[in-house]
C-alpha cells in the first residue's frame, strides 16, 4: 500500500533560463553571418575557378580584386565575434559584398556575375528588416548600373531593367519570409511562455494540494484507472508504520469485525477499490487475535474525469482502534 515516489526532475531556475536563452541568441547570431558569408565566398570559388580554366575575362586583375574582396569579407565574418556585438555591424559585411560583386560583374560582364547580387540582397532584407531591403536594392542597383555605365555598350537594355526588378522581387520576398517566420517564433515565444507560466502554476498547485493532504490525520490513497497507487499522504505512511509495529510484519493480517476472523487478500478494502468497489466505514482489524490490535476504518469513492469515465477512486482510512475498544466496554457495562 505503500508508494515510493518517483525522482523529480529539477525546474531550471528562470534567471539560468534567461541566461540560457542569450547564449543560444548569441551563438545563432554569430553563426548566421558566417554560414551565409561562406555560401557567397562558395560560390565566388567556383566562378573564380572557372575563369582561370577558361578565358572569358579580359581585366583579370580587375576581377581578382572582386574575388579577394569576398574572401577577404569571409574571412572577417569567420573571425569577428558577432555574437558580442551589435548587429548592426553586420550590416557591412553584405554591403561591402554587393560592391565586391560589382567589381566582378565590371571586369567581365559577360559572365554573368551580376546574379550574386542576389545574395548579399537576400541577406539584407532577411536580417535587417525594411531598412536593410532598401539599402540592399538600392546599393546593387545603382553598382549595378554604375557597372553598365563604365563598361562596354549593352544593346540589350530589357537586361539592364530585368535584374534591379529581380533584385527587388528577391529582396521583398526574403522580406516577407522573414517577417512571418519572426511572427511565427514570437508566437512559438508566447505559447513557450504560457505554457511555463501553466506548469508553474500547475506545480504550485500540487505543493498546496501535497501540504493539505500531509496536514490532515486521517491516510489517503489515491488509485488510478489501471489500480496503481499514484498519492499517498504522511498520515497513510504513519498508520502503516503503527500495523506493521503491531505484529512486526510489513504487511500484518487483516480480520474481520470479531477480531478473529480472517479476511482474505481479495477482500481487502484497497483490493475491492482497485476492483471498482465504492462502500463507507469499512472496519478491519490488524493484528494477532489475542495480542495488540489496531482497527482501520477505511472508505472508498470513486472519480469521474470531466467526460464522465472512470478514473480511478481514492481511498480514505482512519485509526478507529480506540473508538471500537470505547464501543466494546459500553456494550459489556449494559450487558452487565
Amino acid at each position: 500500500m505503500d508508494l515510493t515516489p518517483a525522482a523529480s526532475v529539477p525546474a531550471v531556475a528562470p534567471d539560468a533560463r534567461r541566461w540560457l536563452d542569450v547564449v543560444l541568441a548569441d551563438r545563432t547570431r554569430g553563426r548566421s553571418p558566417a554560414l551565409t558569408q561562406l555560401l557567397l565566398g562558395a560560390l565566388v570559388l567556383v566562378v573564380a575557378i572557372a575563369v582561370l580554366a577558361t578565358d572569358l575575362v579580359e581585366n583579370m586583375l580587375v576581377f581578382f580584386v572582386g574575388v579577394t574582396g569576398v574572401f577577404v569579407l569571409t574571412g572577417l565574418a569567420l573571425i569577428i565575434p558577432w555574437g558580442r556585438m551589435s548587429s548592426w555591424w553586420l550590416i557591412g559585411i553584405p554591403l561591402a559584398d554587393i560592391v565586391a560583386v560589382g567589381v566582378m560583374r565590371g571586369a567581365a560582364p559577360a559572365l554573368g556575375t551580376g546574379l550574386l547580387f542576389i545574395f548579399p540582397v537576400m541577406w539584407l532584407a532577411t536580417g535587417f528588416g525594411m531598412i536593410g531591403l532598401i539599402s540592399g536594392v538600392t546599393t546593387a542597383t545603382v553598382t549595378y548600373w554604375i557597372t553598365v555605365a563604365i563598361g562596354p555598350p549593352n544593346p540589350a537594355i530589357l537586361s539592364t531593367i530585368l535584374l534591379p526588378v529581380v533584385l527587388v522581387a528577391v529582396g521583398l520576398t526574403s522580406f516577407i519570409a522573414a517577417r512571418r517566420a519572426a511572427a511565427q517564433r514570437m508566437l512559438l515565444d508566447k505559447q513557450a511562455a504560457l505554457l511555463r507560466q501553466s506548469a508553474e502554476r500547475a506545480r504550485r498547485q500540487e505543493q498546496i494540494v501535497t501540504e493539505v493532504l500531509d496536514a490532515v490525520d486521517f491516510g489517503i490513497i489515491r488509485i488510478d484507472e489501471t489500480g496503481a497507487i499514484t498519492v499517498t499522504n504522511d498520515a497513510h505512511a504513519r498508520l502503516q508504520q503503527v500495523l506493521a509495529d503491531v505484529e512486526g510484519k510489513d504487511r500484518p493480517e487483516a480480520y474481520r469485525v470479531d477480531r478473529t476472523t480472517p479476511l482474505p487478500r481479495d477482500e481487502l478494502p484497497l483490493e475491492r477499490a482497485r476492483r471498482g468497489a465504492v462502500f463507507q466505514d469499512e472496519r478491519v482489524w490488524f493484528g494477532p487475535p489475542g495480542g495488540p490490535q489496531r482497527a482501520l476504518s477505511f472508505t472508498a469513492r470513486r472519480l469521474l474525469d470531466a467526460d464522465g469515465r472512470d478514473n480511478g477512486a481514492v481511498v480514505v482510512s482512519r485509526d478507529v482502534t480506540v473508538e471500537m475498544l470505547a464501543a466494546r466496554a459500553r456494550d459489556e457495562v449494559i450487558s452487565s
